[in-house]
């Protein structure tokens, strides 16, 4: 079942199709990103096409490893799905 994500507090050197690719594929499998992320006109979100099973759970955040060997936690938002 494809459905987007959008993720939010992504470190400058993940904002890149493959970085973005990286981090969703955590959460599915990614299939396409919007046309603002491609064109990275707005940094302060992303939004990504993920195929995902209807019975699987996304996780609301991802831990990612940056260069430097620190750690960040990347936001994960279904747009149309509330977290309650």
């Amino acid at each position: 079942m494809p459905i987007w994500i959008q993720l939010s507090c992504i470190p400058l050197e993940f904002f890149t199709q493959n970085g973005l690719s990286y981090i969703a594929s955590v959460t599915g499998s990614p299939l396409y990103m919007d046309s603002i992320t491609i064109s990275q006109n707005k940094l302060s979100y992303a939004k990504v096409c993920i195929e995902i099973a209807a019975d699987f759970v996304v996780h609301v955040s991802v831990n990612v490893e940056l260069n430097d060997g620190s750690i960040v936690t990347i936001d994960v938002e279904i747009p149309w799905m509330s977290f309650r």
